[in-house]
This record gives structure tokens, C-alpha cells and sequence, in this order.
């Protein structure tokens, strides 16, 4: 979970009942694939497109385990990427985005 900013990583407890925190990427990603899920097909051709190119992408769905906390693992992507791309498509920002960067007076 992020604390401050600059964001730093902070511990979270672990119990029997929740799924071990999410391990770190396995090396750096040259970057990291922001997007609306609607958007999902021409993302991943940029993702491939991108990967024949020789860069490390990380993609939700290459990326993401089954069962560990989601947001925990793009925490940790979005610290080990180089950068980032942030696709807007015919979808616009999804919902989750939307929530949390745009203020409420402007998404309504």
C-alpha cells in the first residue's frame, strides 16, 4: 500500500484468512499499460507490438495472479516501470479512473 508521497511501499499484516502480498515484478518493466478494459483488444496489440520491439510490458492480464490483491500488484508494476502509457481510446477512462482522478464535479 502507498503511504507518502514520494510514494514509498509500506508493509501490510498478513493473516491465515488473506492471501500472501503480492511478490515484486521479476525484473523492471519498460512499461506499464494503462487503460479502459473496453479498450482491451487494441491494447493488447500495442502490448505485443511493443514486446516484438524487445520491451518488457506489463499488462493487467499477463500480469495480474488470480486471488491476490490487485491493487497491491499495480502498486508494485507501476514503481518497477520505466514509464508509463496511458491509453484513452474510444472508451475514454474507465470508472475506477474516473473516480480517482478526475474531480466529482467534472465526472457527473
Amino acid at each position: 500500500m502507498l503511504t507518502e508521497f514520494p510514494l514509498q511501499a509500506r508493509e501490510q499484516p498478513t493473516t491465515a484468512a488473506t492471501p500472501p502480498p503480492t511478490p515484486p515484478p521479476t525484473g523492471p518493466f519498460d512499461v506499464f499499460l494503462s487503460h479502459n478494459s473496453q479498450d482491451k483488444p487494441v491494447v493488447r496489440q500495442l502490448a505485443q507490438s511493443l514486446t516484438d520491439r524487445g520491451l518488457r510490458v506489463w499488462l493487467d492480464e499477463q500480469e495480474l495472479v488470480p486471488g491476490r490483491p490487485w491493487q497491491e500488484a499495480l502498486e508494485a508494476a507501476i514503481l518497477a516501470a520505466r514509464s508509463a502509457a496511458v491509453i484513452v481510446g474510444p472508451s475514454g477512462l474507465g470508472p475506477w479512473k474516473i473516480r480517482r482522478c478526475v474531480p466529482p464535479s467534472i465526472s457527473s
